[in-house]
């Protein structure tokens, strides 16, 4: 007689339900735990966040321009102007202030990225709201060895009227008609290869 408790060959015995695959995703996360452990915390996230972000386009531009930025602000000499002076180039006004950690870690990017397309088609306008001015401004950028940026004042304090409660750093993409065409709010990197070729194709674009 056969054995009721065994299972009839009808019946599949009980079986775990099979481990869902790691993503790829959790295991570069799993990874950057076992780095974490060897190097500290606070290496780890300077270390992730420099890589993690390393490959990407630092802004998404707008659907459609928006109105053109008017700006008024005192300039590397100490003398008012304004953006329509940039008028015909291609400008990232780079809203910062030396008392701001992640501006202090996305500055030598920009100053990079000034270093390669800076010129007549391009500039990075470096906008620190510091109620100092110039006065902390010029020499912060030289401490941090960002040699290819101009320092720029919001001496009128048009700047922090108008933006300074969403955040620093807060960078504006302006194309050559003065218009608001993308925006970032925080730290991006803005020297790698997806960046730089956007600016390009922005520069190449029609006047």
């Amino acid at each position: 007689m056969a054995d009721p408790s065994a299972p009839s060959s009808n019946e599949t015995p009980d079986r775990k339900p099979a481990a869902a695959p790691v993503s790829a995703s959790r295991r570069a996360w799993f990874g950057l735990a076992l780095v974490g452990g060897l190097f500290g915390a606070a290496s780890l996230w300077r270390w992730a966040r420099r890589t993690l972000d390393a490959g990407e386009v630092a802004v998404e531009l707008h659907a459609s321009p928006r109105r053109q930025v008017e700006l008024r602000f005192t300039d590397a000499q100490g003398l008012p102007t304004d953006m329509a002076a940039y008028r015909g180039r291609v400008v990232l006004l780079n809203i910062w202030a030396t008392w701001c950690a992640p501006c202090r870690e996305e500055l030598p990017t920009l100053d990079a990225l000034q270093a390669q397309l800076g010129g007549p088609g391009f500039e990075v306008v470096a906008l620190s709201i510091d109620q100092q001015g110039l006065a902390v401004a010029g020499p912060f950028l030289e401490r941090i060895g960002a040699t290819h940026l101009k320092a720029y004042a919001d001496t009128f304090g048009e700047a922090t009227a108008r933006y300074s409660a969403t955040g620093v750093p807060l960078v504006l993409v302006i194309d050559a008609q003065g218009r608001e065409i993308g925006r970032r709010l925080g730290r991006a990197t803005w020297d790698n290869e997806a960046t730089v070729e956007l600016m390009r194709s922005l520069i190449a674009q029609p006047r």
